[in-house]
């Protein structure tokens, strides 16, 4: 599951989102069930779901309250219904993003990184089962390498108020 990728002992907020239309088997909804409950109380799960039935809303605002912990009272996750249109979508996303905490969705370093410090924290942020496979992680800083060449040349992305909270 996701969760397998995050680490367990950060006491640093970290957000799971995910979006569904809660179409699913549910063999494996007991298990991550347990794996949330037993979660780090700084991991906050948001669910956004698109015309989700109403039989699965109870369990999805069960899930983003990690299935009522009651050890965890800091927990920031919610479930935020949604219809299947792409302007609701994104206002769904907008939601999600207005309520993570800036300083949490990127860190800023002042200058530049040396090369050490640069691996460090591409170790750091990058899944286990990437960091456990060099090949796998080449095509990681590849793929991390084209995104900030795309988003560095993009003058829509860069000076466009509506997208300038998200970095």
């Amino acid at each position: 599951t996701v969760l397998a990728n995050i680490p367990s002992n950060s006491s640093q907020d970290t957000w799971v989102i995910c979006l569904t239309d809660g179409e699913t088997s549910n063999q494996n909804l007991p298990a991550l069930s347990r794996q949330l409950y037993d979660s780090r109380e700084s991991l906050h799960v948001i669910v956004v779901g698109v015309n989700l039935r109403a039989k699965y809303a109870d369990t999805m605002v069960q899930l983003c309250d990690k299935f009522h912990n009651p050890a965890q009272q800091e927990n920031k996750g919610f479930f935020l219904p949604t219809s299947n249109d792409v302007a609701a979508i994104e206002g769904s996303f907008n939601t999600v993003a207005a309520r993570i905490p800036v300083s949490q969705t990127f860190e800023l370093h002042k200058g530049r990184m040396n090369d050490d410090e640069c691996r460090a924290k591409l170790i750091e942020h990058m899944p286990c089962f990437v960091r456990e496979n060099k090949l796998l992680s080449k095509f990681w800083v590849r793929f991390l390498y084209r995104r900030v060449s795309v988003f560095d040349s993009n003058e829509d992305f860069n000076y466009n108020q509506t997208y300038d909270r998200l970095g």
